[in-house]
């Protein structure tokens, strides 16, 4: 019984092995996975900003690879057997050349190049009661990557965009369904909720992620403004002093920026783990003031 497993194992590879296609080459296709605030659905209020996430694959890169892999485990398998006697070198060597003849290949993708990077061949739009219109997007520079996308088994490529408060002010409010195109590949759809109504004031949740959004797009002012408006419900808050200090940390403000991560330290709760990201932000700014720099 200890073996069953094993044999189970091997059997179950080797079927798979057996009766997958001789050559089964999978055209390259770009594989997009797409969301608003990580999510599948998100709903936001009518002066909200929203990130949106873009994540590019080779998923016939990936099968073939994986189907590989599987192949040299079976045919390590096939040449232990022939060193213990299990069977002849006859059916090994049939059996070893039907693999090997059997691996798939995939080509590689690459998109955009230095002077038109790839980002710029992606559209979004926002469809509702069956009309459609392309969302005025601005990728966020601050998290985004380099602008040729080498897609392999092993690579892809990411990019954060964003439609500003007054992008989305300028939707009606109602259900849409967003849609993402690149390369002739379609992202799965983004159900977006526009609620009608600015953010309450006391929806802490709401101005962190406007407050992050404003941070991404290095826009530190509005960053500001949007956790002061935490701070005047919740002085104390961890989150909402750690957002103003970035932000001001974007404006130079270095010394208020020190303050507000140092007391964003104090307001932490002991029970939490230290929060290594503050530590290390307040060492970095000490350093920075230190030398002037």
């Amino acid at each position: 019984m200890a073996f069953a497993p094993r044999i189970g194992t091997w059997l179950g590879l080797a079927c798979w092995l057996l009766f997958s296609p001789t050559r089964a080459d999978e055209p390259a296709e770009v594989g997009i996975t797409f969301r608003a605030q990580n999510e599948e659905e998100v709903s936001v209020f009518h002066d909200e900003p929203i990130e949106f996430s873009i994540v590019l694959t080779n998923p016939a890169a990936q099968s073939a690879a994986h189907w590989n892999l599987s192949a040299d485990r079976y045919l390590k398998k096939l040449d232990e057997d022939l060193a213990q006697g299990k069977i002849t070198k006859e059916r090994h060597d049939a059996e070893r050349t039907r693999i090997e003849a059997g691996k798939k290949k995939a080509a590689g993708i690459v998109l955009g190049t230095e002077a038109e990077p790839w980002w710029k061949q992606l559209r979004l739009s926002a469809s509702k009661d069956g009309k459609e219109l392309e969302l005025p997007v601005r990728r966020l520079e601050t998290l985004g990557g380099g602008p040729i996308a080498t897609l392999d088994a092993s690579g892809r490529a990411s990019e954060y965009f964003g439609l500003s408060p007054e992008g989305v002010t300028a939707l009606a409010p109602g259900l849409y369904v967003v849609t993402a195109r690149l390369a002739g590949g379609r992202g799965e759809d983004v159900k977006l909720t526009v609620l009608p109504g600015s953010i309450p004031a006391r929806d802490a949740a709401a101005l962190e992620r406007a407050a992050w959004y404003h941070l991404h797009a290095a826009e530190w002012a509005r960053a500001a403004d949007a956790a002061e408006r935490i701070l005047k419900v919740t002085p104390a808050s961890p989150e909402g002093l750690a957002l103003r200090a970035e932000a001001r940390e974007g404006m130079g403000r270095l010394a208020e920026a020190l303050a507000d991560y140092q007391a964003a330290l104090r307001n932490t709760p002991k029970q939490y783990e230290p929060p290594i990201v503050l530590l290390e932000k307040i060492q970095e700014l000490k350093e920075r003031l230190k030398s002037g720099k």
